[in-house]
C-alpha cells in the first residue's frame, strides 16, 4: 500500500495506557455486512510496515484486547482490515481521517 494511504507518521492524538491490557474496538463497515474475520494489526510509531497481531472472529461489535502475551509495551499504531471470501481489505489505520478523534491516534502502552 502506498504510505500517503496509511498515513505514515502523522501527528495524531497520543493515548496513554499504563493497565496490564487495552481493548481496541472499531465499527464495521455497515455497508459491506459482517465479514469473514478481521485482521489487527500494528507498527511502531513511526515505522512503515506493518506486523500482523492476530485474525479477530467477525461480530457485530468487533474488538480486540492487547496483552504482554501479544505485544510489548512500546508506542504503536493500530490497523484492521476485513476478510471476506478470501479477499482483504484496506488496511484501516488508527492515523486515518476517519479514526476517532478524526486526527488520528497512537498508543503509548507502558507502567507507571
Amino acid at each position: 500500500l502506498p504510505l500517503d494511504s496509511l498515513s505514515f507518521n502523522e501527528a495524531g492524538e497520543r493515548i496513554e495506557i499504563t493497565e496490564d491490557t487495552f481493548t481496541i474496538v472499531w465499527d464495521p463497515d455497515s455497508q459491506s455486512g459482517i465479514p469473514d474475520l478481521y485482521r489487527m494489526y500494528f507498527r511502531n510509531r513511526g515505522n512503515e510496515s506493518w506486523s500482523l497481531i492476530s485474525e479477530v472472529a467477525a461480530d457485530i461489535e468487533p474488538s480486540f484486547t492487547i496483552t504482554q502475551d501479544n505485544l510489548s509495551f512500546g508506542i504503536y499504531e493500530f490497523a484492521v482490515s476485513a476478510v471476506a471470501g478470501g479477499i482483504e481489505s484496506d488496511l484501516h489505520t488508527s492515523m486515518d481521517d476517519t479514526a476517532s478523534p478524526g486526527t488520528g491516534w497512537f498508543v503509548d502502552w507502558h507502567t507507571l
